[in-house]
């Protein structure tokens, strides 16, 4: 099955500022998506509702993930830390993404660590 590719608003004003690598790095997740290759790519991809217990609103924020389909991927900007096995490297940058069963929807790109759930204004 192939997924649709769909970009927030938010997604498509953060990706204007961002450099050629970058945007490199991103189109290699949406042809991976479009294809439902996802799991062949280097980077770790998970759903986002593993909070840490540190965040006061944990149980909101979890929901909220659940509630909005919301997964985030290690991108690989700068560079992946490669000291995890193959799928599952990690990055200084992520990629939030929505996905269900017939889309993969790109709804923002930042620094990480912390990890910071997307807002609800970034889904639109």
């Amino acid at each position: 099955m192939n997924f649709k590719i769909t970009y927030s608003i938010n997604f498509l004003r953060v990706s204007a500022g961002l450099s050629d690598g970058e945007i490199l790095k991103i189109k290699a997740f949406t042809e991976a998506a479009k294809g439902n290759y996802i799991a062949n790519l280097p980077g770790r991809k998970k759903p986002s509702t593993s909070v840490s217990e540190a965040y006061a609103a944990r149980d909101k924020l979890i929901q909220f993930a659940v509630d909005n389909d919301l997964w985030h991927y290690h991108i690989g900007h700068i560079e992946y830390n490669k000291r995890n096995r193959f799928g599952d490297w990690t990055s200084s940058h992520i990629l939030h993404y929505q996905k269900n069963t017939e889309k993969v929807r790109l709804i923002h790109y930042a620094a990480h660590p912390p990890f910071i759930m997307p807002l609800k204004e970034y889904l639109i």
